[in-house]
């Protein structure tokens, strides 16, 4: 059956059983951004959304302005669990780590630069020599307090199809999985002020190495592994596929718990646009309302929606 029919008729279903409200107000939907937006724009978007992640290498006059113009706004920064550009200031002390290929080149992003490190070897030195130090770095260049979260990216999986030229022969879900766990532990460890966001829940990995960890607290430590996750393309994939049912559901129960059991769970659907894009919120409104009511208020308190802009004030008009 058509996923918005079905959707359609759940609803439909359960009205009978919904109080009517009274009055119909604010939809106390929480929204989110990722990026470095305009300069002119800081100040509105920091009063539009409710967490912002700024994008590696955004300058700190829009981390501070953001931080004037709304304290009690979520802000991040943004670092790769396992990645590293020639512009960083980490590139020359990353060159031993790096994942290279028997002709002793390193596997890459193809694009914005990234050069991958060897995770599954060298998951302490690199959270040590590149990623502290990556955090550190944007910390020092802002007053004390500007931010209060960081979005660590690549966490729990790197998807083959990002490795270039090829997958490297030596990866495994497992491993790499782990790898990623300690660099997490080293990011709390280092900066035990921040939260810690992970991207994210991979829905496409096996089962146990998908984000499972991320509802859970590191056995070391007791502390919990990440205070919240990225949830990349629940209705459509980032390239703009409709995901079956079975994966559909998967996802979206993965989103549910960790939000219910009081994480941040970030709906980032990047892969489509336009009314595509509007079904997609529509079916994270719809789901995280009934989740709310069936299984409790953390579920509102703590879904976060990507609106991404401009308009960065008005976006439902």
């Amino acid at each position: 059956m058509n996923r918005i029919v079905y959707l359609l008729a759940t609803l439909l279903a359960l009205a009978p059983s919904c109080p009517r409200p009274a009055f119909a107000g604010s939809l106390g939907l929480r929204t989110a951004y990722k990026g470095s937006p305009p300069s002119a724009d800081a100040a509105t978007l920091a009063t539009s959304r409710d967490l912002i992640i700024l994008g590696d290498g955004t300058g700190p006059s829009k981390a501070k302005a953001i931080r004037a113009a709304n304290p009690s706004v979520i802000l991040g920064l943004y670092v790769k669990a396992g990645g590293v550009r020639s512009s960083d200031a980490e590139w020359s002390a990353a060159q031993p780590y790096l994942w290279r290929d028997a002709s002793g080149a390193a596997y890459t992003q193809g694009q914005n630069g990234w050069a991958y490190a060897d995770l599954q070897r060298f998951a302490n030195l690199w959270a040590e020599i590149v990623v502290v130090p990556h955090i550190a770095a944007t910390l020092a260049g802002v007053p004390a307090g500007t931010y209060d979260a960081v979005l660590v990216d690549n966490a729990i999986q790197q998807h083959p199809s990002l490795f270039l030229p090829r997958v490297p022969p030596e990866y495994s879900q497992r491993l790499y999985h782990d790898a990623t766990l300690v660099v997490l532990r080293r990011v709390r460890a280092a900066f035990p002020g921040l939260r810690i966001l992970a991207n994210g829940w991979q829905g496409w990995a096996d089962p146990g190495v998908r984000g499972e960890a991320l509802g859970a607290s590191d056995p070391e430590t007791g502390k919990p592994w990440a205070d919240g996750a990225w949830f990349e393309g629940v209705s459509a994939s980032m390239s703009g596929k409709t995901p079956t049912a079975a994966r559909y559901q998967q996802d979206l129960g993965a989103y549910l718990g960790l939000a219910s059991a009081g994480r941040l769970a970030v709906w980032d659907e990047g892969g489509v646009s336009g009314w595509r894009w509007r079904e997609a919120a529509g079916q994270m409104i719809a789901a995280t309302g009934y989740g709310a009511r069936t299984l409790g208020d953390a579920v509102a308190a703590n879904a976060y929606l990507i609106v991404d802009g401009p308009p960065f004030e008005g976006w439902t008009r």
